[in-house]
């Protein structure tokens, strides 16, 4: 490699800078595909038992803007060592909406009427009703990741992608 340090603390350095790239590439790539998973899963598929595929008060967005949208997950340190995961995914804006709902995901998660999350549309034919009860994928999605060694097996992905780590 031909690293030197002149010091522990140059070392330490060094050090905290591989973990935090790591935490903000490969972490944040695998939470991502794990949580797109998730959300097709838990969101998504469950529009399959019902006739109508597509409601009729909004285009449903997928990959392209919406929930699955890698784009709308975003990794950032919080601090050294610290990585706070989370979706980004903005509610649609239609006139006449109110726009209560800031954050897609959280109304998703938990509920219509939870932690203030409201949908725009009521219970009725074609309007999806029957999907205003939670829908959970950010949850699941921390308890695949918190499963024994899956982040450590991605951690160490990432440090031997550098080629830093060569020894495991």
């Amino acid at each position: 490699m031909g690293l030197t340090f002149t010091s522990v603390k140059g070392l330490e350095k060094y050090l905290q800078a591989q973990i935090d790239s790591v935490l903000l590439t490969e972490i944040t790539e695998e939470a991502t595909k794990t949580a797109i998973a998730h959300a097709r899963r838990n969101v998504y598929d469950a529009y399959w038992n019902y006739d109508t595929f597509e409601p009729n008060v909004y285009v449903r967005r997928y990959e392209k803007g919406g929930l699955i949208d890698p784009k709308n997950f975003e990794g950032k340190l919080v601090g050294a060592g610290t990585l706070e995961f989370r979706s980004i995914a903005e509610p649609q804006k239609k006139p006449g909406w109110d726009n209560i709902v800031h954050n897609l995901s959280e109304l998703i998660e938990y509920g219509h009427g939870s932690r203030g999350g409201v949908y725009k549309y009521a219970k009725g034919v074609n309007t999806y009703g029957y999907f205003r009860p939670s829908r959970p994928f950010i949850g699941p999605t921390a308890a695949t990741l918190s499963r024994p060694n899956v982040l450590k097996h991605y951690f160490v992905k990432g440090l031997k992608r550098r080629r830093w780590l060569n020894v495991i």
